[in-house]
């Protein structure tokens, strides 16, 4: 009887513990799930995806890179009416469940920039596609992020690049010029589009940011006017949704042109050859588009453009290495040692951009900490010269 009711007792252990480990899985999961880095690795994950599945359907004949795009914004928008009339929750990463503010409505010229800049920046890297090789497009890439810095510096957002951050900025784009500079090919009228690209992609990232921290500020503003208890990253991913869900619709609309003016000819192609399955391949690559662009977009918004930028050259370097590696792909030493070295770069650059925030945040608890004993310092003065001695004892 005795040895009955240890046991008992034994397994209500047991059974108190494994449940207490599972609340504390789930409680770690929810908070991972909103976390910056999870959509910056949902943002890696869908880009390497999307960049393969796109390469297989070009192989197959579908030539039409802004139609994808088109498809992934009215996914992106059909999403969220589905999530907000049926109450459909599939994507942590950029959902909102429990929001409980009123929905914030961006300015009409912030909206409309972003519509136009959304709409030119996909157009334009098609073009440089089609005027340049693959080399130099991406060699045109390392423009964008010295582009990015030097806008979000002039606006004043940011942290400033210090040293070390700078020059393990300088290793990565060494490590893309030395894995891209194998297949480089120059011609006047493909150099001109490169450069509208790069300045096009740097003033559409600069811009979603810019626009996603106003947004943010404005909706941690009213949480404070209407006392809602939200916590900080369920504030971010509400604005940076709220602008998605103003801008897409309209952006998907402004692409339709620029499709009928490059992918027409692709597109009466695929309507003639293509079979029910090959139309499912392109649905799922459309899925996959739209999950990198709402990572994406997580990403600039919650984190900045020049984070989005760097992480899209250790895309490439994740995809060099692991076609070497992984599909036997036939690379020279050189585009290896390149990619090799953008990996390590984006890695210090990574740890070098910690150490500064630290840094910046000890200081700024350092001078709060100064301008507290300041004002007590001084409202110690104050209360001592407006209060009159007493005297003590008689006479």
């Amino acid at each position: 009887m005795l040895k009955t009711r240890i046991e008992h007792a034994q397994s209500q252990v047991r059974r108190r513990r494994r449940r207490g480990l599972s609340r504390d899985w789930r409680k770690f999961g929810e908070k991972w799930r909103g976390s910056k880095a999870a959509a910056l690795g949902a943002n890696l994950v869908g880009a390497i995806g999307c960049i393969l599945g796109n390469k297989h359907v070009m192989t197959h004949g579908a030539r039409a890179p802004l139609f994808l795009t088109f498809m992934g914004y009215l996914l992106i928008v059909l999403y969220h009416q589905l999530q907000r009339t049926r109450n459909i929750g599939i994507a942590p990463v950029f959902d909102v469940e429990g929001a409980q503010l009123p929905p914030y409505r961006p300015p009409t010229k912030v909206v409309v920039a972003l519509v136009l800049l959304t709409a030119t920046a996909p157009s334009l890297a098609n073009a440089s596609l089609m005027f340049n090789s693959v080399g130099f497009t991406q060699l045109s890439k390392v423009l964008t992020t010295p582009s990015i810095a030097f806008i979000e510096r002039a606006r004043g957002h940011g942290h400033p690049l210090d040293a070390p951050r700078l020059l393990s900025m300088v290793f990565i784009h060494v490590g893309v010029y030395v894995a891209s500079v194998a297949d480089v090919t120059l011609n006047r009228t493909g150099c001109l589009v490169a450069l509208a690209n790069v300045c096009v992609t740097a003033r559409y990232k600069t811009a979603w940011s810019s626009a996603s921290r106003d947004a943010i500020a404005r909706r941690r503003a009213t949480r404070a006017a209407h006392e809602a208890a939200q916590t900080l990253a369920l504030d971010e991913r509400a604005a940076v949704r709220e602008l998605v869900e103003h801008t897409l619709p309209w952006a998907a609309a402004a692409l339709i042109p620029f499709i009928v003016f490059f992918e027409a000819a692709a597109l009466r192609n695929m309507v003639a050859t293509y079979d029910a399955l090959a139309y499912a391949r392109l649905f799922c690559i459309a899925v996959l588009g739209a999950w990198t662009s709402a990572t994406g977009y997580m990403v600039i918004g919650r984190l900045s453009a020049l984070t989005h930028q760097v992480l899209g050259q250790f895309k490439m370097a994740c995809l060099l290495l692991g076609s070497y590696v992984v599909l036997g792909a036939d690379l020279n030493r050189q585009q290896l040692g390149g990619a090799s070295l953008t990996m390590a770069s984006i890695v210090l650059y990574t740890r070098c951009t910690l150490a500064q925030r630290r840094r910046l945040e000890a200081r700024r608890r350092g001078e709060g900490g100064r301008i507290v004993e300041q004002r007590a310092q001084r409202f110690a003065r104050n209360v001592l010269v407006a209060t009159p001695l007493r005297r003590v004892g008689g006479g």
